[in-house]
Formats: structure tokens, C-alpha cells, sequence
């Protein structure tokens, strides 16, 4: 073996222990930001005090079926079926207050009390699309909430498009998104109800 190939074969096991570091790091510090938030449960309770403070605020005559405790539901079934991040509701949550800014400055409403649910379903397909590098296929996310892939295809498009597909969340973006869900008050009620799940 010559001097080469033994540095080589060195550099490539030091390349493998930094990448192994980094990715331990990641896994840190997404555990840090839901500890920051007071924990994943009451992190994802804050994620939805936010969404629904953003829906209740945009939408013509909000249905209030739509709750606080219905989103905490949706993001802990996330959590357990595929992983979904704090991080990731973060990331939610700032594209869907683009989504809203964007809509409004339009003077178009397209999100309705009818809607919100394929929405809130395509807000989490893209969010996982823009921070994952693998996401299943949006045949999974339609047999996971009972809808037509075609529809789910077809409402995708139209978020993207009313995106702009501007999707890419700057730190600063983040870091003030995390802010205010930090300055989110959590409803004693939905606290409680969310304890055991």
C-alpha cells in the first residue's frame, strides 16, 4: 500500500466520523428547539395555537370546529407516523403565513372553511418535501387521510403556484416563526387533553 492510499483510506473513515457528528448535531439541536418550547407536546401545542391564530384570522367565517386540540391531533399523528419534526411545524407554520400573506395581498381567499383540511395536508407534504431529502409519495399522504391522490396532486400544484413557489425559509424567518410560537399561550384545555396522547 502506498503512503496515498493509506491517507486515503484515512481521510475517508475522519469523512465518515464528521458526517456522523453533523448528523448527531442535527438530532440535537431538533431536540433543543422542542426543549426550548417547553417540550414536543406543549412545542406542537404552541405550532397550533399559531396555525389556528393564523386560520381564525384569514379565513371568511372560520369554522370553529377547527381547534387548537384538532391540530395538536394532527401533528402528534404526524409525529408518530412519519417523525414530523418541531423543526418541521415550524417550517409549516411560516409557509402557511406566507401562504396567507400572499393570498391577501392577491385580495383572493382561497382558503375556506371546505379547504382546510386538504391544506393543511399539502402544507405538511411540502414542508416535508422542502426539508427532507426522501418523503414518501403523496399516494401515502392521500391513503393516510382517506383523499383522491388526484386531488391531492392537483391541490398541491395550486398551493405551490399561489407560493410562488417560494418555499425556502431563511434563518431569520425561522428563528422569528419560533419567536412568536414561543409567545404562543396554550389553552389549559388543550393542554390537558393532549397530556396522554
Amino acid at each position: 500500500m502506498t503512503e496515498i492510499e493509506g491517507q486515503s483510506e484515512y481521510e475517508g473513515t475522519a469523512q465518515k466520523e464528521t458526517k456522523t457528528e453533523i448528523q448527531l448535531d442535527e438530532l440535537k439541536n431538533i431536540d433543543t428547539i422542542a426543549q426550548a418550547l417547553g417540550g414536543q407536546k406543549k412545542a406542537f401545542q404552541k405550532i397550533a395555537a399559531k396555525i389556528v391564530r393564523i386560520l381564525h384570522r384569514s379565513v371568511l367565517d372560520f369554522d370553529t370546529t377547527i381547534s387548537s386540540d384538532n391540530i395538536v391531533q394532527l401533528l402528534l399523528y404526524l409525529n408518530s407516523g412519519i417523525n414530523f419534526s418541531v423543526s418541521e411545524g415550524l417550517v409549516a407554520t411560516e409557509l402557511l403565513s406566507r401562504f396567507i400573506n400572499k393570498q391577501t395581498e392577491r385580495g383572493r381567499h382561497a382558503l375556506k372553511n371546505n379547504n382546510i383540511g386538504t391544506m393543511l395536508v399539502c402544507l405538511t407534504l411540502i414542508t416535508l418535501k422542502t426539508c427532507r431529502d426522501k418523503v414518501a409519495k403523496n399516494s401515502f399522504f392521500a391513503y393516510q387521510f382517506s383523499m383522491q391522490t388526484s386531488i391531492l396532486n392537483l391541490s398541491e400544484v395550486a398551493f405551490l403556484k399561489l407560493m410562488d413557489f417560494d418555499l425556502w425559509v431563511e434563518e431569520h424567518d425561522f428563528w422569528k416563526i419560533f419567536q412568536e410560537v414561543a409567545n404562543e399561550q396554550v389553552d389549559n384545555k388543550v393542554q390537558n387533553s393532549t397530556v396522554g396522547a
